[in-house]
């Protein structure tokens, strides 16, 4: 039986499953625009006990990439461990008696680039696991799929940093900082031909902030600020350290006329005290362009 994408809930901050024996073929179709090369990138997350079992994605029907993870007790075979908490069964336990769990919450990150030309694709999720979701699970996150133009790619990721944190359900923070730094930069150059941009990024606020601000800047013009009061800032709903509540977002959204070879973008914050009372952090920043009429743009999922 097919499942649609849609037919199923989203968890864990964009992580669709937990999926077991029982749900299989997760899959959603796309419009795209003109175009000659795509790049699917995905994480797929293969949880608890997998028995030298299979992980597999699949673009208009064709398997394009599989991954198998042999240790039931460890992520092995190129998939890695993720550290911070997300729900998984088999929560604490292990052979050895390690009470760490994320011995076997394990992900492997997806880039695939493939000649394509229909206005139409298929992104399929699959696993041959057969045991109930108390025994082993796997979902995916972080769907996005890019087209090209004459001159590249224009889906840009920012990676201004040489390393990234992560926090519980967020994923990978750039930050979390203190008041110092107060404000982070990232020149995106080498862009295509194009009339139009569009940058998107969720900007965190984590813990005391008290109705201080952020800031978002493009060519050093400020073009969004925000001040962190409850109403209006979304709340991540934290599962461990006892921090719920304390971790608040907004997604930004931004769409001008541009024609530049490059765009300079800049986050920043009025907070006064340090990450011990109070920080900041952003993550999935993005950057797109248009292409003659038809614009360009990264599709999620969810």
């Amino acid at each position: 039986m097919l499942v649609r994408c849609t037919d199923v809930p989203c968890c864990c901050a964009g992580l669709h499953g937990y999926f077991d024996v029982n749900h299989r073929n997760i899959y959603k179709s796309f419009s795209l625009p003109a175009h000659t090369k795509i790049k699917v990138q995905a994480r797929y997350w293969a949880i608890d006990s997998w028995d030298s079992e299979w992980a597999y994605m699949y673009l208009d029907g064709s398997n394009v990439w599989n991954r198998q993870r042999t240790d039931h007790y460890r992520c092995n075979n190129g998939w890695a461990r993720y550290g911070p908490y997300i729900y998984d069964p088999w929560d604490g336990y292990h052979p050895n008696n390690h009470r760490d769990s994320n011995w076997h919450r394990c992900f492997y990150d997806i880039d695939y680039e493939w000649d394509h030309t229909s206005t139409s694709l298929q992104v399929k999720f699959d696993s041959n696991i057969n045991g109930p979701a108390t025994d082993e699970s796997w979902g995916f996150s972080r769907v996005t799929i890019s087209t090209d133009t004459d001159s590249g790619f224009v889906y840009r990721q920012a990676d201004w940093v040489s390393s990234v944190n992560y926090y519980h359900d967020f994923g990978p923070v750039h930050g979390l900082w203190g008041n110092s730094p107060s404000s982070w930069s990232k020149t995106f150059s080498g862009l295509p031909k194009h009339a139009h941009i569009k940058v998107s990024a969720r900007y965190i606020a984590y813990h005391t902030w008290d109705s201080e601000w952020a800031y978002f800047d493009v060519q050093g013009v400020n073009k969004w600020s925000k001040a962190n009061t409850h109403n209006i800032w979304s709340t991540l709903k934290s599962y461990s350290n006892g921090d719920a509540g304390l971790w608040k977002y907004y997604d930004i959204e931004y769409v001008a006329a541009h024609s530049h070879s490059q765009v300079v973008l800049n986050f920043r914050t009025n907070i006064g005290q340090a990450l011990n009372d109070e920080g900041w952090g952003i993550m999935d920043v993005r950057c797109y362009t248009d292409s003659k009429s038809s614009r360009r743009s990264v599709l999620f999922l969810c």
